[in-house]
């Protein structure tokens, strides 16, 4: 009987846990306000979700809706994630952090209520299509999902087309559409293909550039003016895109720098190929582990930072990896590449402020870049709110802030000067920027130094000394340009590797001086034409050729050339008499694992020098965290890490490297604890 009891009471005990389940499933309703939008909405989404137990933190999710079902489905790809705990709101230095969200009621009532400002989340977040926001608990149970729509923008015009991969039709891929008249600027719109691979995307009359991506394809990128469309009143262009399936894979994940827990939803591109970007191009999503896949075909490529993961990342507290590793150039030629390793740092500071115009007027919809000092990339990047606001949560250390030339696109802005700031761990530092527009020209001729004009060449105005541009365009068939400006002084300057594509050498920087209101007439650049031509190849301490290095050549007058060496090492460049100094770039070789190398070279002109070669000494491995060099990693690696981290002593440059596990730079107490962690055979070197 008391058996039989017992049994009884287990199987109540057993059905009462079930009706809690369900209790609490169908309790935690997740709703999305508004629930549908279309590809241009840039205001808020709130998320709530009720029947939470007091304080829990939720995992609040984006998927791709592919079936359009209205839920989640294996094999539907995550595009976004962060956490929210019930009653918190994510401050540093009592300074809200808006690009994190939080439980805005900051109450810990068992509801949390967000809201999601969709100019942080990056443009493939906007991408028409259908979606699906889901809620997870702590062991990963759903608790609630909510169907989300991006609708196109209707207009009175656009382009259409289909797009495919070896002859099949590709579906929900995304389809990004460019703006022709911005120098590297960043998708404006997109929208995803159906089940037959057709897609059909409005946009007001304009010149535009188009590009399909997909995971698991590769996609070119080697535009050129017979890729713009013209997009007429009333009219809708027609313009079929070809993907290339993959053949080769990148495997790896993104972890946090300290934990090492994978980092999901995060956007990841590899580029490959182009002197001045890549002419091929993937993109893949951190599973919901951290872990990724990039499908390429064979040969170098190269990872690369993205705007949308600057933005994933920062909503989940982190920043881009730091260091070579983030940017790394991988060489898949012959074989897939796995165990890509990139650690995302965790952002204690913060730095923030509000973007204006000239007239003191918030501008809404700039972009705001942060980099690390000598950084190529942005580390960080936000995009401001209808206050003009922005929030940049960083690691500690020296930082340069500024606002990206032409945003908002299209309104004729500027950008800003680049600002230097130092922030310190958990501090939030207010920095205010004025993002100017034109307030003067820049008028000027580019010719050879037979007078004859150089048309369509690429030209950019930049701080003296260096820095990045605040204007760019194009010289016109006559050679002339018309760069709008603002007052300061500022150096114009071509494009060298257009101008060695020409057989021209790009001259000394010209500086001018700018008054606001008062244009500038008759600039004057000259490029000399070659006189003489200099070769030679590049090779490694075994003599092995290094093919497609990049490499500059300068003499003693400021003439100057960047180019790369032929895929067989092999490399030719125009020059004038005089004293030459070719070389390689040193980041370039430094991802290859080799050293650096110049030679000097007297040319006369018309005379060719003798052949030039370059050795690049092959880099001795550095093994991560074996800081006393004995080749294995253990405790004493840790101690002089330690010691270095505290400044008790001055690491060599080989001890630096070995203790700079997350590299960022600097070797901090992260740095330590990793190197710890490896030492004790907790975490894989």
């Amino acid at each position: 009987m008391g058996t039989c009891r017992s049994v009884l009471l287990l199987l109540v005990a057993s059905l009462l846990v079930l009706a809690h389940g369900r209790y609490a499933s169908a309790a935690a309703i997740l709703t999305v306000t508004p629930a549908s939008i279309d590809n241009e909405y840039n205001g808020d989404l709130a998320l709530k979700i009720a029947g939470l137990t007091a304080g829990q933190t939720v995992a609040f999710e984006e998927y791709e809706d592919v079936n359009a079902n209205g839920a989640v489905d294996a094999g539907e790809m995550l595009i976004l994630r962060f956490r929210v705990t019930d009653g918190q709101l994510p401050t540093i230095a009592g300074v809200r952090n808006r690009v994190v969200p939080g439980d805005e009621d900051g109450a810990a009532n068992g509801a949390v209520t967000l809201t999601l400002n969709l100019s942080h989340c990056g443009v493939l977040s906007r991408v028409a299509g259908r979606y699906v926001f889901a809620a997870r608990d702590g062991s990963g149970a759903l608790l609630g999902q909510a169907p989300f729509t991006i609708a196109p923008r209707a207009y009175g015009q656009g382009i259409s087309g289909r797009v495919a991969a070896a002859g099949a039709v590709v579906s929900n891929a995304w389809v990004l559409l460019f703006d022709a008249a911005v120098d590297s600027g960043g998708p404006i719109g997109g929208v995803r293909t159906d089940v037959a691979g057709r897609y059909s995307l409005g946009c007001p009359p304009g010149s535009y550039i188009i590009a399909a991506f997909r995971p698991g394809y590769v996609s070119n990128l080697a535009f050129s003016q017979q890729s713009v469309i013209t997009v007429a009143t009333g009219r809708m262009a027609s313009q079929d895109l070809a993907l290339t399936p993959a053949s080769r894979h990148v495997t790896g994940a993104i972890v946090d720098e300290v934990g090492g827990e994978g980092v999901p939803g995060v956007p990841i591109g590899i580029g490959s190929g182009g002197d001045d970007g890549p002419q091929a191009f993937t993109i893949a999503y951190t599973r919901p582990d951290g872990t990724f896949d990039l499908g390429i075909t064979p040969g170098r490529w190269r990872l690369q930072s993205l705007t949308d993961a600057s933005a994933a990342l920062a909503m989940q507290g982190y920043v881009w990896p730091g260091g070579d590793t983030a940017y790394q150039t991988i060489d898949a030629t012959s074989r897939d590449i796995p165990g890509v390793i990139l650690r995302a740092r965790r952002a204690t500071s913060l730095i923030y402020g509000i973007a204006r115009d000239g007239q003191g007027r918030p501008v809404s919809g700039a972009t705001i870049e942060a980099r690390t000092e000598g950084a190529e990339d942005p580390l960080v990047t936000d995009t401001t709110d209808a206050d003009g606001r922005y929030f940049i949560g960083v690691p500690p250390g020296n930082w340069s802030v500024q606002a990206e030339r032409d945003s908002p696109p299209g309104q004729g802005y500027l950008g800003s000067r680049q600002m230097e700031i130092s922030v310190a761990g958990g501090q939030a530092v207010a920095l205010d920027l004025t993002i100017g527009k034109p307030t003067a020209h820049l008028r000027g001729k580019v010719v050879d130094n037979r007078a004859l004009p150089v048309a369509g060449i690429s030209l950019y105005v930049f701080p003296p000394g260096g820095g990045y541009d605040i204007a760019s365009g194009r010289t016109s068939s006559d050679g002339s340009f018309d760069l709008p400006v603002v007052g300061g002084e500022w150096s114009v300057q071509v494009d060298s590797f257009e101008a060695a594509e020409r057989g021209l050498l790009r001259g000394p920087d010209v500086h001018v001086t700018i008054v606001d209101g008062i244009d500038v007439e008759g600039v004057l650049l000259v490029l000399k034409s070659a006189t003489a031509t200099i070769r030679g190849k590049v090779v490694d301490n075994t003599l092995t050729l290094i093919g497609g290095i990049r490499m500059h050549a300068y003499d003693n007058a400021g003439n100057w050339q960047d180019f790369a060496a032929n895929p067989d090492g092999s490399f030719q460049i125009g020059a004038v008499g005089g004293v030459w100094h070719v070389g390689v770039d040193s980041d370039d070789a430094a991802e290859r694992g080799l050293g650096t190398a110049e030679q000097t070279v007297t040319v006369v002109d018309g005379v060719s020098p003798p052949d030039v070669l370059l050795v690049l000494q092959k880099a001795i491995p550095i093994l991560a965290g074996d800081v006393d060099g004995d080749g294995s990693v253990t405790a004493r690696d840790a101690m002089l890490a330690l010691r270095i981290a505290l400044h008790l002593t001055q690491g060599t440059a080989s001890q630096m490297q070995a203790a700079d596990l997350n590299g960022d730079g600097t070797v901090l107490i992260g740095d330590v604890l990793l190197i710890l962690r490896r030492a004790l055979g907790l975490s894989a070197p």
